[in-house]
């Protein structure tokens, strides 16, 4: 395809849905309200996700900082 032909090619600034990369307007981020709720669960899942990891990481530092005031006695 030459760059003439290229020119006629014309494609509208748009971006892409955030979940299933259809085009939409500039300034959306979903293509429907069914994308929205999709998102809005993922990433409800995510924050669950890492406040578990966190916790997890947590209770074996503060079990051995307990136990390590009580022995100290």
């Amino acid at each position: 395809m030459s760059k003439a032909e290229r020119k006629d090619l014309y494609v509208p600034d748009h971006s892409h849905c955030t979940v299933c990369s259809r085009p939409v307007a500039l300034n959306k981020w979903f293509c429907s309200d069914e994308c929205e709720a999709k998102y809005k669960d993922t990433m409800k899942k995510r924050r669950t996700r890492s406040y578990l990891i966190m916790s997890i990481a947590f209770i074996p530092i503060a079990i051995l900082l307990i136990f390590s005031m009580l022995g100290g006695k």
